[in-house]
């Protein structure tokens, strides 16, 4: 009987193709999150938490490089207990090159961890999250938001301006109301003004 040879994560390409889309289901997940994110990835969408972009790969482990792999949520839409949660693990805001970053989950890497010891640590962050409410994983479009908001309160929306409205929670995609395209993701609303 042969050993399997575990699989380094400097073996890992970099797929390119996650940052600012907003993984709502496991199709998305199997094509474009790295083999070593996707059991965490996975794992925050049954907790109806929002990922907007994701790495883990040979890149992030280069030994001389500044980089690291991450788990970006989308910050937004987590309930207060997640935000507290990731206030406490996460690699904190920061302000670089006159951008603003959020608070993300860092994943420092080596070349020689293996694929099973990143999706650990991976699923370690994951597995400290609550599970929220099901309305904080449905990012809505601009018609979709206007017509669930007159839903809770009639009067709100017929308002000029969404973005701003206290119950359109903007999601991490930033999409700016005056160039916003009707079919983007761009807030999530709750079910009701309670929430």
């Amino acid at each position: 009987m042969s050993e399997t040879v575990p699989v380094l994560i400097d073996e890992v390409e970099n797929k390119m193709r996650n940052a600012g889309i907003i993984i709502q289901n496991q199709a998305q997940i199997e094509a474009i999150i790295e083999t070593p994110l996707v059991e965490a990835v996975s794992l925050f969408l049954a907790k109806n938490i929002l990922t907007i972009a994701t790495s883990a790969n040979r890149y992030d482990a280069m030994t001389d490089s500044s980089r690291h792999g991450y788990i970006f949520l989308d910050n937004p839409s987590l309930s207060i207990g997640n935000e507290l949660t990731l206030a406490e693990i996460g690699s904190g805001c920061r302000w670089e090159n006159g951008y603003s970053w959020p608070s993300y989950l860092p994943l420092h890497l080596n070349p020689d961890m293996t694929i099973e010891e990143v999706e650990k640590i991976a699923l370690g962050f994951a597995s400290v999250f609550d599970k929220q409410e099901a309305w904080r994983a449905i990012p809505l479009t601009y018609p979709e938001a206007q017509q669930k908001l007159k839903g809770i309160d009639p009067g709100c929306g017929d308002h000029p301006n969404l973005y701003w409205h206290p119950l359109a929670i903007r999601t991490g995609m930033r999409v700016r109301p005056d160039v916003a395209d009707e079919n983007a993701a761009f807030c999530v609303v709750p079910d009701s003004v309670d929430e």
